[in-house]
């Protein structure tokens, strides 16, 4: 098993371990800084406005970044594993 495959399964396995929320944001304000918490933030914004199927040139303009990192980011949405859909529902209900 290579070691980004490792990385990975460490990763979501103490992802999956959290319960609770206030275990999260601890776990989050521990383990990022504050610019990877604003990035991984941002992305996630930028994917909720896309699957809303508002335009990327505007999802641009409303949240001020470049349209490069709209278009990055919404390849999300065409991913085969639909992770964001998947979570997006769990947070619905």
């Amino acid at each position: 098993m290579s070691s980004d495959e490792n990385d990975l399964q460490l990763l979501a396995k103490i992802i999956s371990t959290i319960g609770a929320k206030d275990l999260a944001e601890d776990f989050i304000l521990d383990f990022l800084s504050a610019a990877e918490i604003s990035d991984l933030a941002e992305r996630w914004r930028i994917v909720e406005k896309v699957a809303e199927g508002i335009p990327q040139r505007q999802v641009r303009d409303e949240l001020s970044v470049s349209l490069a990192k709209v278009s990055r980011s919404a390849q999300i949405l065409k991913s085969d594993r639909q992770s964001f859909k998947k979570i997006a529902k769990l947070i619905e209900s």
